[in-house]
């Protein structure tokens, strides 16, 4: 765990930053810690819904882009009270309606 120091020469300790606690983690695609009930013990999992900015990086995309795409119907988002996410199932079938327009076109 990194630490400081402070001005009294004593040696403090700062919590990890989510990229040292969930090394593999990014912005564009994150790692969460969740609870599990069952067993009372944390998992580390990818989130099923991703803000537009999040999806903007999976897609290597601008999020204006992205938001482009919403507004012509090629991305469907969820709401959940004002908030708009992507369910990364949606992303994946963008994905494979992308590639297979490529498929054809050859």
């Amino acid at each position: 765990m990194p630490s400081t120091h402070r001005p009294d020469g004593a040696t403090t300790r700062r919590p990890p930053t989510e990229q040292q606690a969930f090394p593999g983690s990014t912005a564009a695609d994150p790692l969460v810690s969740v609870s599990d009930a069952t067993t009372s013990s944390r998992l580390v999992v990818r989130p099923l819904l991703v803000s537009v900015e999040q999806a903007a990086g999976l897609l290597g995309i601008g999020r204006t882009t992205l938001y482009e795409l919403i507004r012509r119907g090629d991305v469907r988002p969820i709401r959940i009270g004002r908030c708009v996410r992507i369910p990364r199932r949606e992303l994946e079938t963008f994905v494979d309606r992308l590639i297979a327009d490529a498929d054809a076109s050859v």
